[in-house]
């Protein structure tokens, strides 16, 4: 798909999202210790998506065996671009964290080759409606969205 296509259809190439989940995993090291051995693309999603009656700030997509030799990666992850711009850099730093830990790699040695591993990954479920290592390090991080923020998304979709 082209970035031409893939602005038509609502997304762009995030590089400040990159730039995050690189920060995230270097960070916290011990929670994210084989995420480097990962591939990710981060995506801005230009509309709001809801479940039910709450909006999904982001999201983390596994990717096939076949997209993966196209667009090079193992997990997309896909945040809301309007309330990516009006968060603080802990909400910020909260969101790639919750993403990230979706994203499940397991590394296994390969038992006929010494020395060698291979990589399998996963999307995990939430804990609760989020994370309990994401609120013990950042508790209630979503009450920094301004509500008018969520009120114009609301509007637009009625």
């Amino acid at each position: 798909m082209s970035l031409l296509n893939l602005q038509k259809e609502g997304y762009e190439l995030a590089p400040e999202i990159d730039d995050a989940i690189q920060m995230v995993i270097e960070k916290y090291p011990d929670k994210f210790k084989f995420h480097l051995e990962a591939k990710f693309l981060g995506v801005f999603r230009y509309k709001a998506s809801k479940r039910g009656n709450k909006f999904i700030l982001g999201s983390a997509q596994g990717v096939s065996e076949l997209y993966k030799t196209i667009i090079h990666c193992d997990y997309i992850i896909q945040i809301w671009r309007d309330a990516w711009f009006q968060m603080d850099d802990k909400g910020k730093e909260a969101l790639i964290f919750h993403e990230l830990s979706h994203c499940f790699i397991d590394k296994k040695e390969d038992k006929k080759n010494s020395g060698l591993f291979s990589y399998s990954f996963r999307l995990l479920p939430h804990d609760f409606e989020g994370f309990t290592d994401e609120l013990e390090i950042f508790g209630n991080w979503t009450g920094n969205l301004p509500e008018h923020l969520l009120r114009e998304q609301t509007k637009e979709k009625d």
